[in-house]
C-alpha cells in the first residue's frame, strides 16, 4: 500500500482520494473489516510519518497503543506468539488417521487433483478408487496416490484427505512443511506406514522436507525455523536438494519437481482442484467439494 500511495500522490492526487484508494477500497475489496482507515470503529494499526520521499517511522501504534517512537520499542512485549522454532504440532496423529474408508454406495467415484509438470494449475479427474479391506488405497497403475493435508501450527487435528496423480511416486511417501500459503504439511504416499512415518519424522525435525520408504527415512531436509527456513548455511541446503533431485531420478519419478509441485497443492486460490486441512476445494467455484461423487 505504502508503494501504491507514493505513486498516487506524486501523480497529484488528493491526498484524501490516495488514501482511500490505497488503503481503503483493498481492504474493503478483500473483506478486512475495522481495516484500511483511521476512523470510530476501526483497527488503530498506524505508522505515524513525516515525509514519503525519505519513508521514516516516527510512530508506530498497534491497537490504539503507542509501541514504538523515533526508533525506540516502548513497550516489553508485543502479546504471545508461537515460538518460530516450535510450529510443528502433531504428536495427536495416529496411522489410523491416514485411513480412507471406502464408500458404502456402488458406483460412488472419487475426486483425484490432476498436478501437472512445470504448472501450479490443477485439473479434475473422477475416477473409482480402488478398494482394499473396506478402504480406499493408493492404485499405481495408474498414479493416483493418497494425500493429506495436516494442520500443523496449533494441534487442531484438523486434516485433510485425498488423491493425487502426476507426481508419479511409485513407492514410499513424500511430504513437506512449505505448503503455500497455510504452510500446513501435506503427504502424498503410496501406502500408510511410509506416510506416518514421514509425517513423524517432519515432527521429529520441527518442520522440513522428507522422503519415507515404510519405517525408513532415505533423505530429509530439516528447516526447523517455522518449518520454512534452515539453521544451516546455503552449501548444506543446496546439496541436500540436489540430493533429492538424484534421489527422485533414482526412482524413476515422472515428475521432475516434485517438491516444488507438492508444496502448490494446498494453496485454494489457484484453479482447479487443491487440498486443504478441510478437505477439497473446487476453486473456481470457492467451495468445498467433498471427496467422493454419486
Amino acid at each position: 500500500m505504502d508503494h501504491a500511495l507514493r505513486l498516487l500522490l506524486a501523480g497529484g492526487v488528493d491526498p484524501i482520494d490516495a488514501f482511500r484508494i490505497a488503503c481503503l477500497n483493498p481492504s474493503q475489496w478483500f473483506g478486512l473489516k475495522g481495516s484500511g482507515a483511521i476512523a470510530p470503529g476501526y483497527k488503530a494499526d498506524l505508522v505515524a510519518f513525516e515525509s514519503l520521499e525519505d519513508f521514516r517511522p516516527r510512530m508506530v501504534f498497534k491497537d490504539g497503543l503507542l509501541i514504538a517512537e523515533d526508533g525506540r520499542l516502548l513497550v516489553d512485549s508485543l502479546g504471545s506468539r508461537p515460538p518460530a522454532r516450535d510450529s510443528v504440532n502433531i504428536k495427536w496423529l495416529t496411522a489410523e488417521d491416514f485411513r480412507i474408508p471406502a464408500p458404502t454406495a456402488p458406483g460412488t467415484k472419487v475426486r483425484v487433483i490432476e498436478a501437472r509438470q512445470d504448472s501450479i494449475i490443477t485439473g479434475e479427474r473422477i475416477a473409482s478408487p480402488k478398494v482394499e479391506d473396506g478402504l480406499c488405497v493408493s492404485d499405481l497403475e495408474r498414479d493416483i496416490v493418497k494425500v493429506f493435508v495436516i494442520e500443523r501450527h496449533t494441534g487442531s487435528g484438523s486434516i485433510g484427505k485425498g488423491f493425487i496423480t502426476g507426481l508419479g511416486l511409485k513407492r514410499g511417501a513424500l511430504g513437506l512443511t512449505v505448503s503455500h500459503d497455510s504452510h500446513n504439511m501435506i503427504i502424498a504416499g503410496v501406502d500408510d506406514k511410509s506416510i506416518f512415518k514421514a509425517a513423524r519424522h517432519l515432527n521429529k525435525m520441527k518442520g522440513g522436507m522428507v522422503f519415507a520408504v515404510g519405517d525408513e527415512v532415505l533423505l530429509d531436509l530439516p528447516l526447523p525455523v517455522a518449518g520454512l527456513m534452515s539453521d544451516q548455511d546455503a552449501p548444506f541446503v543446496a546439496q541436500r536438494l540436489r540430493a533429492f533431485e538424484e534421489l527422485f531420478a533414482k526412482e524413476g519419478l515422472a515428475n521432475r519437481t516434485p517438491l516444488m509441485t507438492l508444496s502448490f497443492m494446498a494453496l485454494p486460490v489457484i484453479p482447479k482442484l487443491k487440498i486443504t486441512d478441510k478437505g477439497l476445494v473446487d476453486v473456481e467455484r470457492f467451495t468445498p467439494v467433498g471427496l467422493f461423487v454419486d
